[in-house]
């Protein structure tokens, strides 16, 4: 579904008149729209929303995406990078590793500073772009599309203040949203794991 086949869907359910809605102009169902992306975005490591960037470190912080929502992985020098604490990265005697990066704020940093610059590769989970013309589509796979619905009629509920629709609507987003987790978690589920000691990156 497109940015206007959604809408059409959420002024179906709530009985909009073609003439339109002076509490819900298309501006504001568009806006709904994108908030409803957002949300869902959150709710869960979807593996569509998995992508890559590469972020320059100078030497030791680099910028974040501004789409970045949770990290997956950090490569630097060609292999992963071991997560630590934020209290692990501020006390570095607790650390159980000599190397590492955290993120605080929009900023991942690299413990202890390299010497050198350098570019390193960021695995992460991204924000759902937002829809900007009506014939914008989701990431998120088509058979998910009913999600979007159901979340942004809820909120175009509560705009009317019809607060009964709005909890139908809402219970119907949890039922769906809860729904697509358990495939996530059952596909997860199949993927065979393999042991192997991994090699975590090391700079100087």
């Amino acid at each position: 579904m497109n940015r206007s086949e959604i809408r059409t869907a959420i002024t179906e359910r709530l009985a909009i008149p073609s003439i339109g809605d002076g509490l819900l102009p298309a501006a504001t169902l568009n806006s709904i729209i994108n908030r409803s992306l957002s949300t869902i975005s959150a709710a869960k490591d979807w593996p569509w929303l998995l992508t890559s960037k590469s972020i320059y470190f100078s030497p030791s912080s680099a910028t974040i995406p501004s789409d970045f929502i949770r990290s997956r992985q950090l490569v630097y020098n060609t292999c992963s990078v071991q997560w630590i604490s934020l209290e692990d990265y501020l006390d570095k005697d607790r650390l159980d590793t000599t190397y590492g990066w955290t993120i605080i704020g929009q900023t991942a940093y690299l413990s202890p500073a390299p010497t050198s610059s350098d570019n390193g590769t960021l695995y992460y989970y991204r924000n759902e772009p937002s829809l900007t013309s009506d014939t914008s589509v989701p990431l998120m796979p088509t058979a998910h599309h009913p999600v979007i619905v159901a979340l942004a009629s809820h909120s175009a509920a509560q705009a009317r203040q019809d607060e009964s629709r709005a909890a139908i609507y809402f219970a119907e987003y949890a039922n769906i949203l809860n729904s697509m987790k358990d495939d996530l978690k059952q596909n997860s589920a199949r993927r065979i794991q393999t042991s192997r000691v991994r090699r975590y990156s090391t700079w100087s």
